[in-house]
């Protein structure tokens, strides 16, 4: 085996494994969901992992190779093909630095290991060992073979991951029955389910501290932390419900109709919890009504001693709310807005707190005095305290157990330190956030700077949707700093629109660098500044999801 096909295989290696690690990280992100990966790869940042130097490199080889294989009697490509086979190993060489340099450093993307994620790592890594065993002694003469498995390696993980869907099904669908039987073995356990476009975790946390409170903490049982698919609800059921559980309080998400009625045939709630509906994930969705009808299964799955609690302050549960014909489900109305059975009123607002008065219909009130952040934590609230009432709690229990606890900012969190304030949000962001975040912001009277992406899986609703992102911008920000490209110009159409001098105020930027470098010009402020005490007004807020290195970024600046 000659030293130019050893340094060959060994690049071919950590290439593969390389591509392994982060095309079933990409997956896993998207839930092993068809259409959230094809969403993603019809973005900027999704058609970048298609066309990069490295398939270029690859692609050109692959063309390059296949040239010479076809005129290899011909004397005169002996050197051309020697020279091409250097420049190929070069490139290859500094492709594999770099992974090996990302793989160290921890800044290369893996799946987290799961039973799932494991069998589909074994399963293709064996393929790949199979293949180059096969090809291994036919040494130069196979590395056209190689170069096509490297550049097909996406869809060739992507096949894999398809081909086990089955197996996945079969298991998924025997830790949903044993899960389904462990309930149905528990007559007296309540069971909270919540959905909702938005607003589900807030709701589920002030919910449970409210009812830990009451309960004992060992008899309420929560989904944990991004666990809201029928899988992992499932598996919490068996692992940690018993029968001293009373409560379990279940967060539910979904991609498409169909996944929330599968949830309730298993966990059988007993009061289902309506956050709010917007356009999120309605790629996946296909359409807004889709979205409605997803949401609403959550009602469906009552039984007719079951309880609906609705947000009226959205529009889309209002309006189908009315269709509802089932009149022995109680329904439980809440708004921060508007006549409710559950409503607020003299709502204050301050950075770090939120008071305001809640009425209930059937009798009582309340005053909430609470540390979060945000308006719509009214809603959040109310809706947790409509659940708690239900079950005998009155409002003014739940009112000084919200009081003594610091909680429902696991969205949101708000960080005061060094030259400016900073909000971050942690979830992936949806149009009434956003909003709700900028409306926020009105709180600070100095500079105001938003840092966000452009919003995924909007479908044929996202120009809009961006469009009028753009015109609240306009109206609250002085800055706004947007770190990916797919709808930047709905973004500035908007922001001009509402405010034609914005032209220079709503800008594209992706390096961490310039990003602080711009945020230090827009709030006037020097490297040596050593007080807070001329800049204690400013905030700078970072929505949705963006790139960790951008964040460190600002922390760091923050501290400088």
């Amino acid at each position: 085996m000659s030293s130019t096909f050893k340094l060959f295989l060994f690049c071919f290696v950590v290439l593969f494994t390389e591509k392994v690690f982060f095309w079933l990280y990409l997956w896993q992100l998207k839930n092993y969901h068809l259409k959230r990966l094809m969403a993603h790869l019809t973005t900027h940042q999704g058609k970048h992992l298609l066309l990069n130097l490295q398939n270029i490199i690859l692609a050109s080889s692959i063309l390059w190779l296949a040239l010479i294989t076809l005129l290899k009697e011909k004397d005169a490509f002996t050197t051309f093909y020697v020279f091409g086979l250097f420049i190929l190993n070069l490139a290859l060489a500094g492709l594999t630095l770099k992974a090996l340099v990302s793989f160290v450093l921890l800044k290369s993307k893996r799946p987290v290991l799961t039973k799932k994620s494991g069998l589909l790592i074994l399963t293709i890594l064996l393929l790949g060992t199979i293949f180059t065993l096969i090809f291994l002694p036919f040494q130069e003469n196979a590395i056209l073979a190689f170069l096509v498995i490297l550049f097909l390696e996406p869809i060739i993980i992507s096949a894999v991951v398809l081909a086990l869907e089955p197996l996945t099904v079969y298991k998924r669908k025997q830790i949903l029955e044993k899960a389904k039987v462990k309930r149905a073995n528990l007559p007296d356990l309540k069971v909270i389910a919540i959905t909702g476009s938005y607003g589900k975790t807030s709701v589920k946390e002030y919910i449970y501290q409210i009812l830990k409170e009451k309960f004992g903490e060992e008899a309420v049982v929560k989904t944990e932390k991004h666990i809201n698919a029928e899988i992992g609800i499932a598996q919490i059921i068996l692992n940690k419900i018993n029968k001293k559980t009373k409560v379990f309080i279940v967060e539910v998400g979904t991609y498409e109709k169909g996944k929330i009625k599968e949830v309730c045939k298993m966990v059988k709630p007993d009061i289902a919890v309506l956050t709010g509906i917007n356009n999120q994930h309605l790629s996946t969705f296909g359409s807004q009504e889709n979205i409605v009808q997803a949401k609403f299964e959550v009602i469906e799955g009552l039984n007719n001693q079951g309880v609906g609690v609705y947000n009226l302050d959205s529009p889309l549960i209002t309006n189908k709310k009315k269709l509802i014909t089932n009149n022995k489900i109680k329904t439980i109305t809440c708004s921060a807005k508007q006549e409710a059975d559950i409503m607020a009123a003299d709502i204050m607002t301050q950075k770090e707190t939120i008071s305001f008065k809640a009425f209930s219909k059937t009798g009582g009130s309340a005053q909430f005095n609470l540390r979060a952040l945000g308006k719509q934590t009214v809603e959040n609230v109310l809706l947790a305290v409509a659940v708690a009432q239900e079950l005998t709690i009155p409002l003014k229990k739940s009112a000084d157990v919200l009081a003594e606890n610091n909680i429902g900012q696991e969205a949101t969190k708000l960080i005061k330190q060094g030259l400016c304030d900073v909000l971050l949000t942690d979830y992936s962001a949806n149009l009434t956030g956003v909003l709700a975040d900028l409306e926020y912001l009105k709180l600070w009277s100095g500079k105001k700077i938003i840092i966000m992406p452009c919003l995924i899986e909007l479908g044929k609703t996202a120009k809009e949707t961006h469009f009028q992102i753009g015109e609240k911008i306009s109206k609250v920000c002085n800055l706004a700093i947007i770190t990916s490209c797919d709808y930047f110009k709905e973004l500035k159409q908007g922001a001009l629109k509402n405010n034609p001098s914005f032209e220079d105020k709503i800008i594209y930027l992706q390096n961490p660098k310039q990003i602080t470098k711009k945020i230090n010009a827009i709030l006037s402020l020097s490297k040596d500044a050593s007080s807070k005490k001329d800049n204690v007004d400013n905030v700078v807020l970072i929505e949705g999801r963006v790139n960790k290195a951008v964040i460190l970024a600002i922390e760091n600046y923050q501290k400088s």
